[in-house]
């Protein structure tokens, strides 16, 4: 085995040592369980994704060549959540590797059935994990079954507060997953704030006071006008009390960060604004270690830039491209820095790496990731690629996506040109019907030619 890295020399020495005793000495599981523990422990410091996967690789392989019965309890639980763990870096989440952390910690929680055990903790963070591939009716049984867990465990203890905050986004999920109606989803998203209305007058803790913020946002997601600010002036309120716990800096940047990315979508008023520039302030001193508050800050600069006329926006957008590019070699991240870059590069007329970035993304973008899918038409008719941007901007209208009037224009002249090069189809006929709507949804009125 390529021992993958350590984050000093001592560790790296220590680390070699053992790996050394076990290709003379492989059956020894006490030195078997030593080097995989430590590598996990070596890799929650490591920094680099692609590095930290490898370690965790090499450790899992050493633990699950242990039996079973002979793993020990310490060992058994750290298994399970560095298979989860593991499962999780990447664009997409690795199914076995999930299931068998599932299969593990199901093993630890019937020896140890504790309403607080670790091993409860750890598998309900398993099963609220949610599979694309899977049926939305096998992930909602299982979050019904983390819900069931934290409930239980979540009725007092110092650890209670971290308990309460994950039931809160358990039952957040569950909504999101069963209510697709937009009807129905407001309502239940009311029942869920009326039913924590009294956590939120009270509470203290910032995991919980997170949590409810993220239910406020969801709910101001939902409605609009007056109603989406006066859910957003009561996520203020509770981030006043959040800013006030100590130690808990990221956890403020994180709830912040999403206040003034949600309210950037209500419209261009100055405190929408301001908010915004006030966003990468304070994200700032956490992006190198945070991926996804480098994210948000992406993402904020970007908001805030879209509300700049264009001189003022490009400073901006250079920002976004500076604040993305670390990320698109970051495999959990990558889908969304890549969306970010693709978007700052359309808005600097940038010609070069753009089509290489969009192309990346195209390779990652599913059928209903309506945002993507604009970038992708944008990018491509630009590029003066008329039928795959007229069949990307197809596919962002029937995803939903909002198609402002520039790209309408730009996907009307490919169309156009697109249909003299390729003549009679059932694809150009299709997406010319596409077209018709897009063009009065826009607000054109003119008539179609035919």
């Amino acid at each position: 085995m390529s021992l993958p890295g350590a984050s000093n020399d001592g560790a790296v020495a220590s680390l070699e040592a053992l790996e050394a005793h076990l290709q003379r000495h492989p059956d020894d599981v006490e030195a078997k369980r030593v080097f995989g523990l430590q590598l996990f422990a070596e890799a929650n410091e490591e920094p680099d994704e692609a590095i930290r996967a490898g370690m965790m690789d090499a450790g899992i392989h050493e633990l699950l060549g242990i039996p079973p019965a002979e793993r020990g309890t310490a060992a058994r639980l750290q298994l399970g959540e560095a298979c989860r763990v593991r499962a999780l870096i990447g664009p997409e989440v690795d199914e076995a590797l999930l299931l068998e952390a599932e299969g593990i910690l199901r093993a630890a929680l019937a020896d140890d059935d504790q309403p607080q055990s670790e091993a409860a903790w750890q598998l309900q963070s398993v099963l609220r994990v949610v599979l694309r591939e899977r049926s939305d009716a096998w992930s909602l049984e299982r979050l019904e079954e983390a819900r069931a867990l934290l409930v239980r465990g979540g009725v007092s203890s110092s650890l209670a507060p971290n308990w309460r905050a994950a039931l809160l986004q358990t039952e957040l999920q569950i909504v999101q997953m069963s209510a697709f109606n937009a009807s129905e989803r407001r309502l239940r998203l009311r029942g869920l704030h009326i039913a924590w209305s009294e956590t939120m007058k009270v509470e203290h803790s910032a995991a919980v006071l997170g949590a409810c913020i993220e239910l406020l946002c969801e709910m101001a997601g939902m409605a609009v006008g007056k109603a989406a600010l006066e859910r957003y002036a009561d996520a203020d309120a509770l981030l006043a009390r959040l800013r006030s716990c100590e130690n808990e800096e990221v956890t403020y940047a994180r709830a912040f960060a999403l206040v003034a990315l949600g309210r950037a979508e209500l419209g261009h008023g100055t405190s929408q604004t301001s908010r915004l520039e006030e966003v990468e302030s304070i994200l700032a001193p956490f992006i190198e270690q945070h991926p996804d508050l480098r994210l948000h800050a992406c993402r904020a600069v970007l908001a805030w830039a879209r509300h700049k006329g264009r001189q003022e926006a490009l400073p901006l957008y250079q920002r976004a491209v500076e604040l993305s590019r670390p990320l698109t070699g970051t495999p959990t991240f990558m889908r969304g820095a890549l969306q970010c870059m693709v978007e700052a590069l359309l808005a600097l007329d940038e010609v070069n790496d753009r089509p290489v970035y969009a192309k990346c993304l195209e390779m990652m973008t599913g059928p209903n990731d309506a945002g993507a899918l604009l970038l992708l038409a944008e990018s491509a008719l630009r590029h003066r690629e008329h039928s795959s941007g007229c069949l990307f901007a197809e596919q962002a209208w029937r995803a939903g996506g909002h198609l402002p009037m520039a790209l309408v224009a730009l996907w009307k002249q490919g169309y156009g040109t697109w249909e003299a090069s390729e003549g009679a189809s059932e694809e150009v006929s299709r997406n010319r019907q596409c077209l018709r709507m897009a063009m009065s949804a826009a607000g054109e009125h003119e008539r179609f030619a035919r």
